[in-house]
């Protein structure tokens, strides 16, 4: 029975900031997007984790757990390995079991790389708005070792996103304005490149406005997360899929 009150309990939180009231008592599943901070050490195994996520704490435990016992590689400062902080970004399938008293936690992907620093959300154009144009625009930002964007260019490969060209002027013109944490590697922060999507999404649009998938790598499905081009750190792929 405890099982069922915890499986309960989480759904209620998972579909809070998902799905509308109705839709949320008959949810069974629910795909989260979490983003840690990680420190490792110059042989790859885990000093720090945290996440400031606290949307689903039910599950931070469950996850960290899973997340120490992979197998990563640190960066290397002069062609050595050496300790590393990076953020790993993880996205995760949440099922509710048919007897309701468990649920099942399986990775769909993971990635090593800089995250966020100071963003803005772009201006959504009246035209557009108006019109309820909505999509994902996804660009290459550059950064500098001090997180300042560098260089903005739309990115060729995304499939499924939006193609306006007034949509894509709007996100360039937002995301120069933005800054990165960068990688670090033996105290030296590491200059980059991140694939960066950008949602326009109208009240009461399509629920799969923000998705697009990388032509040119796995095609698999991609939601905001800043995606790396160049990580100093890196991950087993074998993990990807794993129940956890």
């Amino acid at each position: 029975m405890r099982n069922g009150i915890l499986a309960a309990s989480l759904f209620s939180c998972l579909f809070a900031w998902s799905a509308p009231p109705a839709a949320a008592a008959e949810a069974t599943s629910a795909i989260i997007d979490l983003t840690w901070k990680l420190s490792l050490d110059a042989n790859g195994r885990v000093q720090e984790l945290s996440t400031t996520d606290e949307r689903v704490p039910k599950l931070h435990a469950r996850l960290e757990k899973a997340i120490r016992g992979w197998q990563f590689s640190p960066g290397k400062l002069n062609g050595t390995p050496a300790a590393t902080r990076t953020a790993l970004h993880t996205r995760i399938e949440v099922n509710l079991a048919k007897d309701r008293d468990r649920f099942e936690v399986r990775l769909l992907a993971a990635s090593t790389g800089p995250t966020y620093g100071k963003i803005r959300a772009p201006v959504y154009p009246t035209w557009a708005a108006s019109k309820r144009i909505d999509g994902v625009v996804v660009l290459v930002a550059s950064y500098d070792e001090r997180g300042r964007v560098t260089d903005v260019t739309p990115y060729e490969h995304a499939v499924g996103a939006a193609a306006v060209k007034e949509l894509q002027s709007t996100a360039v013109s937002a995301v120069r304005r933005w800054t990165f944490e960068p990688e670090v590697v033996d105290g030296h922060a590491i200059a980059g490149r991140a694939l960066v999507p950008v949602c326009f999404a109208v009240a009461g649009g399509r629920s799969n406005a923000c998705d697009w998938k990388d032509a040119a790598g796995d095609g698999e499905i991609r939601g905001n997360q800043a995606i790396a081009l160049d990580s100093v750190a890196g991950i087993d792929p074998d993990v990807i899929g794993r129940v956890l």
